[in-house]
């Protein structure tokens, strides 16, 4: 008995000893555990606060249009196509708010909590959310894809119609340029066409003038062909005279008139602007030189002047005697002016009819 209560002991002390020895063990795999759980739980607290508690509420594409897809042409669209990339946007695409979501907070339930499995439900609820934020992330980077491709669809688009826009303002310059041209032509086209107004004018003044000019010279020759008549009556008269005394009148044919008394210097002196052919009755314009040489200055003129004999002549005629055409005697001129002679032409001395616009000159 005694050596059974001896062994006893024995066993007992060696169980204690080793009792001993692993409580000692432990003591120390305690240390580890209770550092290592020092260090883990804070861990875990900052790991869950990156992550939000729940998902982003996401709101949707806040009024946003799609591309417009039609041609640009003259013609105005109110309701272009546009493209329906915002209704094949990725639908989970989230937005956040400017404040951003609220994150996990495990601190409370890992101090408070004395649940033997409390830290495995941490974990996993932060497993949990790791998880939907990744698959938010990556629905997030898809979408960034579709906007990245959308994007540089846009950015191609708009380069093209800046270059057609810088081409269309480079026609628009031309244009301009051509609009300013015509609009100067059309200017002096304008100038030139008032010129011509006001030449017309001037020319209608001038037809008036002429028309008053012929229309006195008309009376004038009425005047002068009445004269005329008296004096041929008179003429016929004396020949009568002459025939019952027997004496028989000399033929007036130009030649055997006697020269004009009054002398000129030589050179152009006027032209011809009326004939009568049926009369023999020219009239002259002369220049102021040959009307002064001839009446003398226009304050002492008195409409009468000496008979003078001049001859006519025409540029360019190629007639029996060149370019001379008749031979006229001045016989009266109007005092108003117009420096207009009436004259007689020299049958004997004419070659061709005279015309208006012959030369006059004295020789």
């Amino acid at each position: 008995m005694g050596k059974a209560l001896k062994i006893m002991v024995v066993v007992i002390l060696l169980l204690s000893v080793a009792t001993l020895f692993l409580a000692y063990l432990n003591y120390q795999k305690r240390d580890v555990l209770v550092g290592r759980n020092n260090i883990a739980v804070p861990a875990i607290v900052r790991l869950a606060g990156t992550l939000e508690k729940d998902d982003p509420v996401f709101d949707g594409v806040m009024d946003v249009r799609g591309r417009d897809m039609d041609d640009v042409t003259a013609r105005v669209i109110e309701n272009p196509t546009e493209s329906r990339f915002w209704d094949n946007y990725e639908k989970t695409m989230r937005k956040f708010e400017e404040t951003g979501g609220a994150m996990m907070n495990v601190q409370t339930r890992l101090s408070t909590s004395s649940a033997p499995d409390a830290m495995g439900a941490v974990i996993k609820d932060i497993q949990e959310r790791a998880l939907a934020q990744m698959t938010t992330l990556n629905n997030t980077r898809k979408a960034l894809t579709a906007v990245r491709e959308e994007l540089a669809d846009t950015i191609k688009e708009l380069n093209a119609l800046k270059k057609e826009g810088r081409k269309i303002l480079a026609n628009e310059e031309a244009l301009k340029d051509k609009l300013a041209t015509a609009e100067a032509k059309q200017k002096d086209a304008e100038a030139k066409a008032n010129r011509a107004l006001d030449n017309e004018r001037d020319l209608k003044d001038l037809v008036k003038e002429k028309e008053q000019d012929i229309a006195a010279e008309k009376e004038r020759f009425v005047a002068l062909e009445k004269e005329k008549i008296l004096l041929a009556k008179q003429l016929d008269e004396a020949k009568d005279e002459l025939s019952r005394r027997g004496v028989r009148p000399p033929v007036d044919d130009g030649a055997s008139r006697p020269q004009g008394v009054a002398t000129m210097s030589a050179g152009v002196k006027g032209t011809v602007v009326s004939v009568d052919a049926q009369y023999g009755f020219v009239v002259v314009r002369l220049s102021d030189a040959a009307m002064e040489e001839l009446a003398g200055p226009a304050e002492s003129r008195t409409g009468k002047i000496p008979e003078a004999d001049v001859m006519v002549r025409r540029h360019g005629l190629k007639g029996p005697a060149g370019d001379f055409v008749t031979s006229l005697r001045l016989r009266a001129v109007r005092n108003d002016g117009t420096n207009l002679v009436m004259a007689d032409n020299l049958p004997a001395w004419e070659q061709v009819p005279a015309a208006v616009g012959d030369e006059v000159f004295y020789q």
